[in-house]
């Protein structure tokens, strides 16, 4: 663990901070909030330098009652630098901050590897590649971390059409506009994935059970 470097100490007095109300200098009221959200500011700070498992925490607080006032000392463990890589597809550095989790969240573990697979499996299934699977692989060193998402695209497709067998309650066009997967038109593929298939399932089910039908089944072919 290391103190607060120059660095950090300047981001929490920077105009940003304060805009943010995580800004910390002498004089500023001391609350539990304020604390919190200075150190969650200084989590997001170092994992944009790929430092995910990062261990921010305030280790002190010494207060000296003549004065009202209290004197912090923060700790930061930086762990392993953590660096993501998607193998076998080309995806934009933005979209893979937007579809892995660790970016948002600012932390790594197993969990939200595993997400950021998932998500990155729709992207590519909402892209035409229908049958595109992802795995994921972690690897661990003193100083760094390796995450891979292997990719196999497998060939694209288009949507030529979504039908439905059995209803009687609701016609095609009902049906259809309710659920998100879409049918190919002259500037789309269509839109399908799994996770899309499951929510249609299961708007498709609500929809029957709210009608009455609470013993309705709904299947699918591909």
């Amino acid at each position: 663990p290391a103190a607060m470097t120059d660095l950090q100490l300047k981001r929490l007095k920077s105009l940003w901070a304060r805009i943010l109300g995580v800004h910390l200098k002498p004089g500023v009221s001391y609350t539990a909030e304020r604390i919190q959200k200075a150190t969650d500011y200084l989590r997001k700070g170092v994992s944009k330098e790929g430092h995910f498992a990062a261990n921010v925490r305030v280790t002190s607080t010494d207060f000296v009652p003549a004065s009202n006032t209290a004197n912090l000392t923060f700790s930061i463990d930086l762990g392993p630098k953590v660096f993501v890589k998607v193998e076998g597809a080309h995806v934009s550095q933005r979209t893979i901050k937007r579809l892995i989790p660790i970016y948002e969240e600012s932390a790594y573990d197993s969990d939200l590897v595993n997400e950021g697979r998932r998500n990155l499996s729709s992207y590519l299934q909402s892209k035409g590649y229908f049958n595109a699977k992802v795995q994921s692989h972690i690897n661990e060193q003193s100083d760094h971390v390796d995450i891979v998402y292997d990719v196999d695209k497998g060939d694209r497709f288009k949507v030529e059409g979504v039908w439905f067998d059995g209803n009687k309650h609701f016609n095609d066009k009902t049906l259809a506009s309710s659920i998100p997967i879409q049918k190919k038109h002259f500037f789309s593929r269509g839109h399908y994935s799994d996770a899309l298939l499951k929510t249609s399932v299961a708007r498709l089910t609500a929809m029957y059970h709210d009608a009455g039908y609470s013993e309705v089944k709904i299947g699918y072919k591909l």
